[in-house]
């Protein structure tokens, strides 16, 4: 289900960045119905998230988590963060230089930004071309490369310090479903694995690859 891949997804990317983040608060922005808030407030962070939705900031409260609908330029922290992670935000932004400008006001000294954006130049890109899932226009209208992301964030008086791939927890039965929805020609070629894998194989969660580069930079 995709509540699975979500909740999965973001323990995974919190495990993966909480060592290299200072000690201190999170901030979620494009928070959700909360799964990076709760994959944070499980591992003991103290997290609070922003959303614009209000039916996904109404999920995210009745799971008991911290969650503020309104916008970033709305948005006026009561401290600094020692994380703000906006993950699957920075392709639908027409300019994403205010929001850089923005959260770089918000993070403490030393704090830490996360973001994953969509690899321009992935093996997935390449290969699935334009039925790749991140070539969705006009809903994602930036996409990037390891060197594009870096300047855009060095712009801002924020030093990359890790960069790599963004993987995304799913079972093989839930990659299968998404190809045929979002590519019915190579899905036509693969979908013997769901054929010939085992029942227990294809439920299990793996890592899987889908074009996104993540991104940790410090202030």
């Amino acid at each position: 289900k995709a509540d699975d891949v979500r909740s999965a997804t973001a323990r995974a990317r919190v495990a993966a960045i909480a060592p290299q983040v200072p000690a201190g608060p999170w901030l979620d922005v494009g928070c959700s119905t909360g799964a990076l808030l709760q994959a944070a407030v499980d591992r003991g962070l103290d997290a609070e998230g922003i959303e614009l939705s209000e039916v996904a900031v109404a999920a995210a409260r009745a799971r008991g988590l911290r969650a503020t609908q309104c916008t970033a330029d709305a948005f006026a922290p009561e401290r600094r963060y020692a994380c703000i992670t906006a993950f699957d935000l920075v392709e639908h932004l027409i300019d994403p230089n205010p929001f850089l400008a923005r959260v770089r006001e918000w993070l403490a000294p030393g704090g830490r930004l996360a973001i994953t954006v969509p690899d321009i130049r992935s093996a997935q890109a390449r290969v699935m071309g334009r039925h790749w899932y991140y070539y969705a226009p006009p809903v994602h209208v930036n996409y990037f490369d390891r060197d594009t992301i870096v300047r855009l964030l060095a712009r801002h008086g924020l030093a990359t310090v890790r960069i790599g791939g963004a993987p995304k927890v799913m079972t093989i039965d839930y990659v299968l479903q998404s190809l045929a929805a979002f590519n019915p020609l190579l899905h036509r070629g693969v979908r013997v694995l769901g054929h010939v894998t085992p029942g227990s194989l294809r439920r299990r969660p793996l890592r899987i690859p889908v074009g996104e580069l993540l991104v940790l930079a410090s202030a």
